[in-house]
């Protein structure tokens, strides 16, 4: 009995002590936000200041040539009441110099609005307050699974093929991060559609003493969150996103065509879903709805700011500023996310900042850095988002990490990057520090060969090819090994004639820049 008094204190004392460890947690994470909301308030109080500052200048402008004027007319206007005649006839030539200077050097484009009210808090709408607060802590006992300790692994985490079964493993730790052989009771999982709301149910397996399986067959494309709970608390990272992908097998006809585009280019989503393309021979960049509905083009024909000669490739930041390769004005142009320009860099050349056809762009969210396919220089450029210079990588040549007219690149949401090889015929992977991992492909029309392979995208497992003058997309997984592909020459619905830019949505919707037939197809 004096032992179970002994216990009892040691319980209620350690109840004691987590309690206050639970305040101190809240008040961390108190202290987090409340040093992120200054932070926010800082950066809406630098960027008014730099649109007030803008603004200001250009009233500044407006001021002095209101000056001017009112002081030729008061001029006038006084003349006409004191003057004679024939002072004012004498006067009349001087004047209309003065009116015509003024008029000379007056520039329009002055009273035309050029700071806008455009400033938005973009927020992650699909943060769940309560998820995040679950995943905060958790009180366990002794040594039964810790939601916050175990983690998930698998393909399936990331993205899935309607119809296919994907799977994922659960391995289970204690409160100390250490493998929990005791069985695991209450162990959830469902597959919800995001739009839908449809769910898919899981098969729950225990692998072994300290790992579960879960599988899932997904039925429709699109995004989805995959659920696993534990005692109905979500493990760490749950829900996870997952993207439902149509089967190539299902890809005969695509499920929508965008006619009518100057040969389409490099194709992104940005944050409100709208897909952004680059014409190159429409020497513009158009915004189009996912339907396809045409919303605003910005930029036209030529080599002043803003303007464009053979647009290739484009790339979205963090803050889904738009980044276009100026291919025929060698250089790099930056924009807002409605199309007004903000900067330039680039001149043509084999140096630092110089580009010689440059064609590919992606942006790596890892390390926040852009990368460049500076194609007849045969490297990639790596810039900062302030169009500064970062580094190389590559030179010419066909050895692993030489490259032969590259084309295309993306990064994978690890950061390593997969860059076509074109003229190699063939993908080449770096780490995010410029490491050289691994190469697959070679020339040919076989399975898993190429003929110019231009583009690449990556979602989930999945690497995506635009195999140029194959006139197909062919499919690997990320440690390249091949898997299916699909397409064929032609001008029919299905086939491409010269596809060299895809890209896929979260939603699963895979948008084709189907060059010579000018178009885009959505699969």
């Amino acid at each position: 009995m004096q032992s179970m008094d002994t216990r009892k204190k040691d319980i209620e004392e350690q109840r004691m002590t987590i309690e206050a460890d639970i305040h101190k947690q809240i008040n961390r994470l108190l202290q987090a936000l409340e040093q992120r909301g200054t932070e926010l308030v800082g950066q809406l109080d630098q960027l008014t200041q730099q649109k007030l500052k803008g603004l200001a200048a250009q009233r500044d402008q407006c001021e002095l040539v209101q000056i001017q004027l009112s002081s030729c007319l008061d001029y006038v206007e006084g003349s006409l009441k004191t003057s004679s005649e024939g002072e004012i006839l004498a006067m009349k030539s001087t004047v209309l110099k003065q009116v015509q200077q003024i008029t000379a050097e007056f520039n329009p484009s002055i009273i035309t609005l050029k700071q806008e009210a455009n400033m938005v808090l973009v927020t992650d709408n699909g943060l769940d307050p309560k998820q995040v607060c679950q995943s905060l802590a958790e009180v366990v006992a002794g040594h039964s699974v810790c939601c916050i300790k175990s983690f998930v692994t698998g393909d399936g985490l990331k993205a899935a093929t309607v119809g296919e079964e994907a799977t994922v493993t659960l391995h289970a730790r204690d409160k100390d991060g250490r493998e929990c052989t005791e069985p695991v009771s209450s162990l959830k999982a469902q597959l919800v559609h995001n739009k839908h709301g449809t769910t898919v149910k899981c098969n729950v397996e225990r692998k072994d003493r300290y790992t579960y399986t879960i599988k899932y067959t997904p039925t429709t494309r699109g995004k989805h969150s995959l659920h696993i709970q534990v005692r109905e608390k979500n493990i760490k990272g749950s829900p996870f996103t997952v993207t439902s992908l149509p089967s190539p097998r299902d890809l005969g006809s695509p499920i929508r065509t965008i006619e009518n585009i100057k040969r389409p280019q490099g194709i992104v989503t940005d944050m409100k879903g709208h897909i952004v393309v680059a014409q190159r021979f429409g020497h513009c960049v158009s915004v189009f709805t996912p339907e396809g509905e045409k919303i605003q083009s910005f930029g036209s024909e030529g080599s002043a700011e803003g303007q464009f000669t053979r647009p290739r490739g484009i790339a979205l930041d963090n803050e889904c500023n738009i980044y276009v390769v100026d291919e025929g004005n060698s250089r790099i142009q930056k924009f807002t996310s409605d199309g007004e320009f903000i900067a330039t860099v680039g001149v043509r050349g084999s140096g630092p900042l110089q580009f010689n056809t440059p064609i590919g762009i992606t942006f790596n969210k890892k390390n926040g850095r852009l990368y460049v396919c500076d194609q007849h220089n045969h490297r990639i450029q790596i810039l900062n988002t302030d169009l500064t210079l970062h580094g190389t990588l590559g030179t010419q040549g066909n050895g692993n990490g030489q490259f032969e007219c590259l084309t295309g690149l993306v990064c994978d949401s690890s950061g390593n990057l997969y860059i076509a090889d074109c003229h190699n015929h063939c993908i080449q992977v770096f780490s995010p520090e410029g490491r050289f991992l691994c190469t697959f492909g070679s020339f040919g029309r076989g399975p898993g060969q190429f003929h110019n392979p231009f583009s690449v995208t990556i979602i989930g497992n999945k690497v995506h090819v635009c195999d140029r003058d194959n006139h197909r997309i062919s499919v690997f997984t990320t440690e390249g090994k091949f898997v299916t592909s699909f397409g064929s020459r032609g001008h029919e619905q299905g086939q491409f004639n010269c596809p060299v830019w895809i890209h896929i949505t979260e939603d699963g919707d895979i948008f084709i820049s189907d060059l010579l037939n000018n178009r885009i197809q959505v699969f």
